[in-house]
């Protein structure tokens, strides 16, 4: 009996850092948007946006990994629209960064 909770156990446990892995590594092939970073805190509430290439302007609300802004950084990442999000600064749509990634110059 306590040889087949160990088993179970351990099949659960197994499951999970399997589970774990899996999602680890399909978040890393997600960073498929290209943008850069600008510093709009000149604007009232605004703080940094990303900026596509078709110049649409994303406000990031949560980002993964504390990663540390810079003005002018060239990112790949991926994100999520957070539609119910509310914020002074009214230049972009708000989102959920769940990659980036910097990108070296001349890329």
């Amino acid at each position: 009996m306590q040889a087949q909770i160990f088993f179970y156990s351990l099949l659960f446990i197994c499951f999970l850092s399997c589970n774990t892995a899996q999602n680890a590594k399909s978040n890393d092939m997600k960073c498929d948007t290209t943008g850069i970073v600008k510093d709009f805190s000149g604007l009232d509430g605004c703080n940094f946006l990303i900026v596509l290439e078709n110049g649409d302007k994303l406000q990031p609300m949560e980002v993964v990994d504390n990663f540390e802004w810079k003005d002018g950084q060239r990112i790949t990442f991926s994100y999520e629209l957070v539609p119910d999000a509310m914020s002074t600064c009214m230049a972009g749509k708000i989102v959920k960064v769940t990659c980036v990634d910097v990108l070296k110059a001349g890329t």
